[in-house]
């Protein structure tokens, strides 16, 4: 099972000037390099982390290209620090010195070092911005993931083909539905997993879950209460492994196996099987619908391979 997101972001460069004018040139699209994508692999498999600790200007022109890794002529840096965090999204802000640039900047990039190969995304500016030694800079970046919300595939055991359709979820432990989980970037973690229950997902007297198109779908319910059926958050004791890829330099993915074998968890009675899913991986929360249920008895063993991967988007709008 595949869980797929797009990365992208944009620049927004604040100069005020000495006289306290200010000019902004709202938000400007940029590329996410092979480079990054791969340093969000190394640090997703050490356990996660931001690829961005620092802003760079240049006065390059090429146009960006995603094999790049560095400005085509880095003239300034300065160090960034995230300022918001959503399910999604992060902001990171930049303060240059006053003085610290003087001349007309035609190029914006971010990166993890303040200089070398090192960059995380790129922007060629579209309109030069002249800037002054008395000049105070300010440069905000946001990037965003940008998972599916709904999507369609099935599962094959023992043979048989199971459909089922996948929604973006509410987040782990918020069994109220009323936020989403995760950060902008990918973590190699444990599968989480909640099992539900039931040959109608439509009605209270079992466990369930539900979804309207263009809203994120509610934890399972047992009796109109928000109560899921196993919560399976691996390692546990007594019948619950998992395994872990390492980071391929180029792949722009990692893949977690989780397993559960223990009689504890299996449907009573076993002939109910189970009907949804709802796991959270990395920085994402899902949950599936099977159209017909999976049974499941003591004696069987349920193996989940996550694989999450992650590419460079188009430009994001606001």
């Amino acid at each position: 099972m595949t869980i797929s997101q797009e990365f992208n972001g944009d620049y927004r460069i604040i100069i005020t000037d000495k006289n306290g004018m200010i000019n902004d040139t709202g938000w400007i699209n940029n590329l996410v390099l092979n480079s990054g994508l791969d340093k969000m692999g190394s640090l997703a498999a050490a356990g996660g982390g931001s690829p961005i600790s620092y802003i760079r200007l240049g006065t390059g022109t090429s146009t960006p290209i995603a094999t790049q890794t560095s400005l085509d002529n880095q003239i300034a840096s300065a160090e960034c620090y995230p300022i918001t965090s959503a399910s999604n999204s992060s902001t990171f802000r930049c303060l240059f010195s006053q003085g610290q640039i003087s001349g007309t900047i035609t190029e914006v990039g971010s990166g993890w070092t303040a200089s070398g190969p090192t960059l995380y995304s790129r922007s060629k500016l579209v309109t030069p911005i002249l800037i002054l030694s008395t000049d105070q800079v300010e440069i905000l970046y946001t990037v965003k993931s940008n998972p599916p919300t709904m999507a369609p595939g099935s599962v094959i055991i023992n043979g048989i083909s199971y459909a089922y359709t996948s929604y973006y979820a509410r987040g782990p432990g918020d069994f109220n539905g009323k936020t989403t989980v995760g950060t902008a970037f990918p973590s190699q973690s444990k599968v989480t997993a909640v099992f539900g229950i039931g040959a109608n997902p439509g009605t209270t007297s079992s466990y369930y879950g539900y979804a309207v198109a263009g809203f994120p779908p509610e934890p399972f319910k047992y009796n109109g209460n928000y109560n899921p059926f196993l919560s399976l958050n691996p390692p546990q004791p007594g019948g619950i492994t998992y395994n872990t890829s390492t980071y391929v330099p180029g792949t722009y993915y990692l893949d977690c196996t989780s397993s559960w074998f223990s009689s504890s968890y299996a449907p009573n009675p076993a002939t109910v099987g189970i009907r949804g899913l709802w796991i959270t991986y990395s920085n994402l929360a899902y949950q599936l619908y099977f159209n017909t249920p999976i049974p499941k008895t003591g004696n069987s063993t349920i193996s989940l391979t996550l694989r999450s991967s992650w590419a460079a988007g188009g430009p994001s709008t606001f």
